[in-house]
């Protein structure tokens, strides 16, 4: 017997190794499903028009320690370093 994905809530059971061995690509997959699957819309936040950018500083520790106490921590220096970039004084 075929054993059901999911259950009658349409929780999904956990995948064995024979489920990933009978897994197909997505091009492989009839084209009308493909646009039924395409279709569905996307969760989550919206993209921004002016997306943030990661980049990597090093700190001596005992600053590190003293901003990850203060809630909001990333947004506060983000904010500390616009002010001192609008005053011209970086």
């Amino acid at each position: 017997m075929k054993k059901r994905l999911t259950n009658k809530r349409g929780d999904v059971r956990e995948l064995t190794s024979a489920d990933f061995k009978k897994a197909v690509p997505f091009t492989e997959i009839p084209r009308s499903l493909q646009r039924k699957l395409s279709a569905i819309q996307k969760v989550g936040r919206p993209k921004s028009a002016n997306p943030k950018k990661q980049i990597t500083f090093r700190f001596d520790a005992a600053l590190i320690d003293h901003l990850r106490q203060i809630d909001g921590y990333n947004k506060r220096v983000e904010s500390m370093l616009l002010k001192a970039m609008s005053q011209e004084r970086l």
